[in-house]
């Protein structure tokens, strides 16, 4: 049993280094959605790695912070090749010696009940194009009452 461990461990940790050397710094990842008060407005937020060199020794997280390009969101209507363009700000965080970057960009103006494709990154390195749909002109909230 003890060897066949050992055997696992010695496979296993070399395919684990291999996709975490494989991260490219500043490719947007954990990207999520919020609301703000205001039903025309839209949070995206994202994390970069880009405090991490290949081999896994932190980098000077305030040095990247003022080389770092500001974050941009890129959104149009859903089937409309009109873009507009939303920049936001950035913060360095250090999690268990996992430094690296929280980009926020707020989206305002947009209509309600519209679907919207969106990308989210900077300078050469962008998310996949993803979707929301703005809430409705008029719209009612409940809450969770638990089980009935």
């Amino acid at each position: 049993m003890m060897r066949a461990v050992v055997v696992l461990l010695l496979v296993a940790l070399p395919v684990f280094l291999l996709v975490e050397a494989g991260r490219t710094d500043g490719q947007p990842e954990q990207i999520h959605l919020s609301l703000t008060g205001n039903p025309s407005e839209m949070v995206v937020q994202w994390v970069t790695w880009q405090g991490i060199d290949i081999s896994g020794n932190a980098k000077n997280t305030k040095q990247l912070l003022l080389a770092t390009p500001p974050p941009v969101v890129s959104y149009a209507k859903s089937g409309s090749s009109t873009y507009f363009s939303s920049t936001g700000n950035t913060t360095t965080y250090d999690e268990s010696g996992w430094p690296g970057f929280i980009h926020t960009v707020v989206i305002t103006d947009l209509l309600p009940n519209i679907a919207y494709t969106y990308v989210c990154g900077s300078t050469g390195q962008w998310s996949q194009k993803m979707f929301f749909h703005t809430l409705p002109t008029e719209y009612v909230f409940t809450p969770d009452k638990g089980p009935s």
